[in-house]
């Protein structure tokens, strides 16, 4: 299935990916849209699996995929009084993740439960924490909520490389400025490192402009080229497995940029969705056919200052493996 993956991770030192190990980090899952009332979703996640629901109250809930009895896959199993009923011996699991009925049995079996995953729903997205405690904040458009702005998530697709990999795209100053065609002076500034995320100023047109990088897999940015003022992109991906991973994004303009109201926001995020799209497009074949060099074994210049403060980032990040 994976064509290029062996050339993906062959050159990448074990300290950015390590075997059954994934970054502990706020990962995008699926749109909210997707999460249907009544309705099991399954998720192919940190070479695992989970499903996702809604509760009673309309909250998301989370949860390991297999059941602890056999290991049969939940999402092919039904919402029975709000709880997940397996579809292999029909025994029930609570919002909790509790076996709350075996058929055999006439009762639960406390010893016999799923996981939970912590879960955030912003931003039209559905995210979820690979780990047991979350760490650090939930992506965001920077320094907006949702009330300020018109927004939209995407679901951009399947791709052929790990997902910390164009990410670094934030901080190659030299890639963004060949490749992508950011002006000369597309430097970071008043560049902060914090223990999950990255943020600097960037003055990119629009003396405003910012980026942030969350955890590893997540990169919001404002005011940039070539946009107005008050307008946001967020690329953001999850780790279904190794050497691949499932894109999304956030695009949204603020309301006050917008005096015509919606239908000059529709406008607004078409072409938003459209220059994430081809940031896309033009990295593609660089993406999926490099053989990173980590840090250590870059031959890195000057002006890749930002980039080795970003590698090193990475190499504190913490790694977690699936609950199940």
């Amino acid at each position: 299935m994976a064509t290029n993956a062996k050339t993906v991770t062959e050159g990448i030192n074990l300290r950015y990916w390590q075997d059954g190990a994934y970054f502990k980090s706020w990962y995008p899952v699926c749109l909210s849209t997707e999460l249907a009332p009544g309705a099991i979703k399954g998720i192919d996640f940190v070479n695992s699996r989970i499903i996702a629901y809604r509760g009673p109250d309309g909250a998301a809930i989370v949860q390991s995929a297999y059941c602890p009895h056999l290991g049969a896959d939940l999402s092919y199993g039904q919402l029975v009084e709000g709880q997940v009923r397996c579809p292999y011996h029909y025994w029930r699991f609570d919002a909790g993740g509790a076996c709350a009925h075996v058929p055999s049995l006439g009762r639960g079996l406390p010893t016999a439960s799923i996981q939970n995953y912590p879960v955030a729903e912003r931003w039209g997205i559905i995210w979820v924490f690979n780990g047991r405690e979350p760490m650090g904040e939930v992506p965001t458009l920077l320094g907006v909520t949702e009330d300020d702005v018109y927004f939209q998530a995407l679901d951009m697709g399947l791709h052929n490389v790990e997902s910390w990999i164009p990410i670094t795209n934030a901080l190659d100053i030299q890639h963004v400025k060949t490749v992508h065609g950011f002006p000369h002076n597309s430097e970071p500034l008043n560049l902060t490192v914090n223990p999950t995320s990255i943020s600097f100023d960037l003055d990119v047109v629009h003396p405003t402009g910012g980026g942030k990088v969350f955890f590893q897999n997540t990169f919001s940015m404002r005011d940039m080229q070539p946009f107005p003022p008050g307008h946001f992109i967020m690329p953001t991906s999850n780790s279904p497995f190794p050497s691949w991973h499932h894109q999304f994004g956030v695009v949204g303009v603020l309301k006050s940029a917008c005096p015509a109201g919606p239908p000059q926001a529709e406008a607004a995020l078409i072409g938003l969705a459209g220059y994430l799209r081809k940031l896309n497009e033009e990295d593609s074949q660089i993406v999926r056919t490099i053989r990173f060099r980590p840090h250590g074994q870059a031959k890195l210049v000057k002006e890749d200052r930002a980039l080795a403060i970003m590698l090193d980032y990475y190499d504190r990040l913490p790694r977690g493996t699936p609950l199940d």
